[in-house]
């Protein structure tokens, strides 16, 4: 969809410009799919602009809609809204890591892995911000799904490789947490997945410092920082 596109590239001013008429004219005419859709795209790129108390007036005004039998996609798409907002807002990791396995159940009965391996990955990162193992099963399906699928795209691949880096990193297996973070830096450039490459960065700077090596740790952090601007603000704050 054309939201759909605007919202790949980044362009999140017009996601809103665009997605506030449509929702107030599908709601209007009692599209409800229409009006939902164009909700969660606003809500979706008010969470990128960090723009938290926009982000909860979507999620009230879908409120009374979400009666209406929306498809699986709708529903990942407000899980991964709600997990994200509620940890923003308090991090409270409970919660979010029950609208992100909320989502999953619903990305289990689609045929696409791209919404099932980033509920996963969302999924991973919350062991990894709380210096848990217990993420590994989750970074290992999202890990088997990607590289059995051979329609999976480079952007794909990635994530799931940094998803296992981070448990192994956790684990302080850090000779196994490189080869997936170099595998997760190679599908990043192939696919020119220029949001990754901060926190695959800010990852080797760490294991660097973590070896005493202080010179690549220096290197990598700047390099982290270099690319920041193209990874969303919540990932940003785990760089920082």
């Amino acid at each position: 969809t054309y939201l759909n596109r605007l919202s790949y590239i980044g362009e999140h001013d017009s996601v809103i410009l665009t997605a506030r008429p449509a929702m107030n004219e599908a709601a209007g005419r009692h599209d409800t799919l229409t009006a939902v859709y164009a909700g969660l795209f606003m809500a979706q790129s008010y969470l990128f602009l960090e723009d938290m108390d926009s982000v909860r007036y979507c999620t009230d005004r879908l409120g009374p809609m979400l009666d209406f039998p929306l498809p699986p996609n709708a529903r990942i798409m407000l899980s991964n809204i709600l997990g994200s907002y509620s940890l923003r807002t308090s991090l409270d990791y409970s919660k979010a890591l029950n609208h992100y396995l909320e989502g999953l159940e619903w990305a289990e009965q689609e045929d696409r892995i791209n919404n099932r391996i980033a509920l996963l990955s969302n999924i991973v990162n919350i062991f990894y911000v709380q210096k848990s193992p217990e993420g590994m099963r989750f970074a290992e399906e999202a890990y088997r799904l990607a590289m059995s699928d051979p329609d999976a795209d480079g952007y794909i691949k990635s994530g799931a490789n940094l998803a296992m880096a981070q448990m192994l990193f956790v684990q302080d297996n850090y000779e196994e947490a490189l080869r997936y973070l170099n595998d997760a830096g190679i599908y990043a450039e192939q696919s020119k997945s220029l949001s990754f490459y901060a926190f695959i960065n800010s990852m080797l700077a760490q294991i660097c410092q973590n070896r005493k090596d202080r010179t690549d740790a220096d290197s990598y952090y700047r390099k982290a920082v270099e690319y920041i601007g193209y990874t969303d603000p919540g990932t940003a704050s785990q760089i920082y």
